[in-house]
């Protein structure tokens, strides 16, 4: 193994589900897995001893399962996780991120496996990740809790959100400060493994006072709906908040896109407002600075509140307006309009 290698736990109760993970991550020299766990409590053994880079972490295991392992091990250590899931526990992957994992991608199918694509996208993953600065985290939940009044300028009437590593729970977080009157739809790129987008919006659902479902195309958003961008497709927001959705080709290497996104609300001018959360690369940048020079509002989260400060630092260099995440809701409800909300 090169010293430089990136180093791999592998936690898995299945036998045939972690000799497949270490097939496929020691067939890359950019990576090594290093030790294997069948069972929570022994993850955890591992991560203190052998100080991986990154841990694959399945959630459901004996004697104390991945959600509970996931909190513990970073409590204490800066170890990256990604969850491996299968179809079964999907939903389980958000409340993951909330205890620290940082990503989610599909477990292999014990007999079938993965597809050669998937090969890559796992193995894309880890290196990523394995780049990206972390510390610890806590595991509060998203707060529950209003904003303090702001003066309200009253101009927005959409918000797009973007984010990537990191993003669902600071998602969460925003969507949970804003009040069931919300007077402007939200809709959102959040950068996922494929098959995971319902799930995340089945989550936030339940994190907030808002209506969170799949975007579907050709629907009119409504003030309080918040969309969330299904696999594979990129959504744009035509005239009169309808969704539509294309098949171009990936930007940046996403589909959906933030830019895509947020370059389609730049017609809206002073009427849209673009929020970039946590993650990596910069997805959404170009974008974003398409939205500020026609009169739209710019807005990045900080450094010391994101997990991976990638997209927010394009964002921020694209010249928009930086924000600690438990302001964000608050400069949100300032920009929209007080109008009367259906119920």
């Amino acid at each position: 193994m090169s010293a430089r290698a990136i180093r791999v736990l592998v936690a898995d109760d299945s036998p045939l589900c972690a000799e497949a993970l270490r097939t496929v991550i020691d067939a890359d020299p950019r990576m090594r897995v290093v030790g294997i766990a069948h069972d929570g409590l022994r993850a955890i053994e591992l991560a203190a001893a052998l100080r991986p880079t990154v841990i694959t972490m399945d959630v459901h295991m004996p004697r104390l399962d991945g959600l509970a392992a996931i909190a513990r091990i970073r409590a204490v250590q800066s170890a990256r996780i990604l969850v491996v899931t299968g179809d079964d526990a999907r939903g389980l992957a958000f409340e993951a991120m909330r205890r620290g994992a940082a990503d989610v991608v599909r477990r292999p199918h014990p007999r079938q496996g993965w597809s050669a694509g998937e090969h890559d996208d796992l193995r894309r993953r880890i290196v990523a990740l394995a780049q990206v600065p972390m510390t610890t985290s806590p595991s509060a939940p998203p707060p529950r809790v209003r904003p303090a009044p702001t003066s309200a300028s009253g101009r927005v009437e959409i918000v797009g959100i973007a984010a990537s590593t990191g993003g669902p729970i600071a998602i969460a977080t925003v969507l949970a400060s804003l009040p069931r009157t919300f007077a402007a739809p939200i809709v959102i790129v959040q950068h996922l493994a494929a098959g995971f987008a319902e799930g995340l919006a089945r989550w936030l659902d339940g994190a907030c006072e808002l209506r969170v479902r799949l975007a579907r195309e050709g629907e009119v958003l409504r003030a309080g709906d918040v969309r969330v961008a299904p696999d594979d497709v990129h959504v744009a927001i035509e005239r009169g908040a309808r969704v539509r959705f294309d098949r171009d080709a990936a930007i940046e290497g996403h589909r959906p896109s933030a830019t895509r996104l947020f370059s389609s609300l730049a017609p809206l001018g002073a009427r849209a407002a673009g929020v970039v959360l946590s993650g990596m690369g910069r997805d959404g940048a170009s974008g974003l600075a398409a939205l500020r020079r026609a009169g739209g509002v710019a807005i990045a989260q900080d450094e010391a509140t994101s997990i991976v400060f990638g997209m927010p630092r394009a964002a921020r260099d694209a010249g928009a307006e930086v924000l600690p995440l438990d302001r964000i809701a608050a400069r949100l409800e300032s920009l929209v309009a007080a109008r009367e909300v259906a119920s």
